[in-house]
């Protein structure tokens, strides 16, 4: 019954990210400015998507209040059991880290402005998310080589799981200074809630990998999905907009990173949901 409870949650979840991934793509082609992004029309398709949005959220939480994991007694020392898909998700996800790296090396130290310029209130966050997508990315190839073969112990890293902690909380600030109505710059809105659930995420991994406690699972399940269901309907819609608007530009790297975070996330769900 509660196996039936959960699977039957998440797949509620997934429903409502599906549509809130087809509203967005038709607010992207038929009421969205291609230059700003902002909607075009003050309709109620914004609120229908922060609804769904809303919905994916409780039905994901209650999903995972019900799944019924083992004892500690039972959980793996010293990193997640081989498994090939957490190993591919978190080498795209180093990859894609160190590409944001290097574009914000261009963008902060390119003198000719072809490349834009940070404003003088963004410095600070943008030099802490250059630093730290570099670090990051060394984290996600550790784990990756963790969910490999458990060749290191990350319960003896404890300090490490800081880093994509402090990145994301560096983008969400940069991103807050920069948003606008949340009507019309759903754009916006849904990068500042993926970056939420993906400061969630992150603390809850480090947490689960830190002491791999089943007590910990289900925290970190809910926002494993949450963040996967939210890559789709808010990080690969931004890249849909980006792409048809041909607006995609070196500052704009990070929405691949966003998704590859969303993939890796999904695929630390779906390895605790099969356990």
């Amino acid at each position: 019954m509660l196996k039936t409870k959960y699977k039957s949650g998440i797949f509620v979840a997934f429903l409502f990210c599906i549509a809130a991934f087809l509203l967005r793509i038709y607010q992207i082609f038929s009421i969205t400015d291609a230059q700003s992004g902002l909607l075009t029309e003050k309709t109620s398709t914004s609120y229908f998507f922060y609804g769904a949005i809303f919905l994916i959220v409780i039905f994901t939480f209650f999903a995972c209040r019900s799944k019924n994991f083992y004892e500690d007694s039972d959980a793996v020392s010293g990193g997640f059991k081989r498994d090939n898909f957490c190993f591919i998700s978190a080498v795209i996800l180093g990859i894609c880290l160190f590409v944001q790296f290097v574009s914000a090396s261009i963008v902060l130290f390119d003198n000719t402005g072809v490349y834009g310029s940070v404003e003088q209130n963004l410095i600070v966050s943008a030099v802490f998310v250059w630093i730290f997508s570099l670090a990051s990315s060394v984290y996600y190839f550790l784990i990756a080589l963790s969910v490999r073969g458990n060749w290191y112990d990350f319960s003896k890293l404890s300090f490490f799981h800081i880093v994509p902690v402090v990145l994301i909380i560096s983008r969400l600030f940069t991103q807050l200074i920069n948003s606008v109505s949340a009507v019309f710059d759903i754009i916006s809105a849904g990068r500042i809630v993926f970056l939420i659930f993906g400061a969630v995420f992150v603390i809850c991994f480090g947490n689960y990998m830190d002491s791999l406690s089943c007590k910990k699972k289900k925290s970190l399940l809910f926002s494993s999905f949450c963040l996967g269901f939210l890559g789709i309907c808010c990080v690969l819609t931004n890249l849909v907009f980006l792409i048809s608007s041909n607006t995609f530009t070196i500052e704009s790297i990070s929405v691949l990173s966003d998704f590859a975070l969303s993939i890796f996330a999904f695929s630390v769900g779906k390895k605790l949901i099969s356990e």
